[in-house]
């Protein structure tokens, strides 16, 4: 799409778990995952030279962000992302959630400048401890990690493009 100014922020290690979904490989487990994909996105200044990523692995600004893209794993994540947002100064902040869990596949795409997008989307939020257990095996595998980028990059190309966005997008794979 051109991004040519990418920050990344996740506090998380690549686990042998991510190696199978993600595009992560066995060398990268271990290391912050910032770390690790920071290198795989400078593979890319072949392709855009000018691009720049910042690594952020501790606290953060939501407020340095206009668009704000969670990939997280788990809901407790996702729940600390939201009441940051939630309670950030309302300048129109775009939060899109991809979240997958085997063939499932599902984005939601809220503004914080929308009370009843805020509402939607604080009500698909759960307890990590209500999540169903999935199997380390069936949770995702990679063709799943790319479809979802997809349908994100996707969505940012909307936005970019001032079309009308989805605020929920949900695809059962199989």
């Amino acid at each position: 799409l051109g991004c040519t100014n990418v920050t990344i922020i996740d506090f998380d290690e690549v686990g042998e778990e991510n190696v199978s979904c993600q595009l992560y490989s066995s060398f990268d487990v271990g290391k912050n995952k910032v770390e690790a994909l920071k290198d795989k996105l400078l593979i890319l200044s072949e392709i855009t030279p000018d691009i720049k990523v910042k690594k952020i692995d501790s606290d953060f600004d939501v407020n340095e962000f206009k668009i704000l893209i969670s990939a997280v794993d788990n809901m407790d994540a996702r729940k600390i992302i939201f009441d940051r947002l939630k309670i950030a100064d309302g300048s129109g902040h775009l939060l899109i959630d991809g979240r997958m869990a085997a063939n499932n596949v599902q984005i939601y795409v809220t503004s914080f400048n929308n009370s009843e997008e805020i509402k939607f989307y604080e009500d698909t939020l759960f307890d990590s401890s209500e999540a169903l257990p999935i199997a380390c095996s069936a949770r995702s595998v990679v063709y799943n990690g790319f479809v979802i980028a997809g349908l994100i990059t996707n969505t940012v190309a909307k936005i970019a493009n001032g079309k009308i966005l989805p605020k929920e997008l949900i695809i059962d794979l199989e």
